[in-house]
């Protein structure tokens, strides 16, 4: 059963959805990646899978990237106008708070570059190495919370999805806080 929780950051609505991301509606799909760009495993092995190996073949030849940063490809045969691979994967396999937060922030800067409107971010349950899925769901709001009160542009809507309970409740719960610290200020 699909659950929603949303709140707007800077007149950026921001949703959690507890749904599975292949099938939504949005311009973009965010997917965390290496800074290789491979899709081998986990999401973007999902993704090529579905929208087809141009993805790849186009996200490599984009390659290699920083870690933290993102890069837009086509998206194949996906209903989607791009894709955006944001590295949260570094050369050792794993990641942190802080690239985490830069790869949500440059993920959304992206998106804006491009003039997306809508983008989903499928966030897996124990996919990062490094972090544990709460500090990963605090990072990305908090990059998500940092980009949408900087950057007035044609970002309207920014859909985290997640399969899991657990990190259903803790992104709600960090976009609760970001919306509540952001009537504060």
């Amino acid at each position: 059963m699909e659950r929603t929780w949303q709140r707007d950051l800077g007149g950026i609505k921001v949703r959690v959805v507890k749904a599975d991301f292949q099938g939504r509606d949005a311009d973009a799909l965010v997917i965390p990646t290496c800074n290789l760009l491979k899709m081998d495993e986990g999401i973007p092995a999902a993704v090529r899978q579905a929208g087809g190996e141009e993805i790849e073949r186009e996200a490599r030849e984009l390659a290699p990237i920083a870690a933290g940063a993102a890069v837009v490809t086509g998206a194949g045969r996906l209903p989607f106008r791009a894709v955006v691979h944001a590295a949260a994967i570094g050369g050792d396999g794993s990641t942190t708070e802080a690239r985490m937060r830069l790869c949500a922030y440059n993920a959304l800067k992206r998106c804006c570059d491009n003039g997306l409107a809508c983008v989903v971010m499928p966030l897996p349950s124990g996919t990062f190495s490094g972090i544990t899925d709460s500090t990963c769901c605090r990072a990305v709001i908090e990059g998500i919370r940092d980009f949408c009160l900087a950057h007035p542009c044609a970002l309207r809507q920014v859909e985290l999805v997640t399969e899991d309970d657990v990190l259903y409740r803790d992104l709600a719960a960090g976009l609760e806080r970001a919306a509540r610290e952001d009537s504060e200020a």
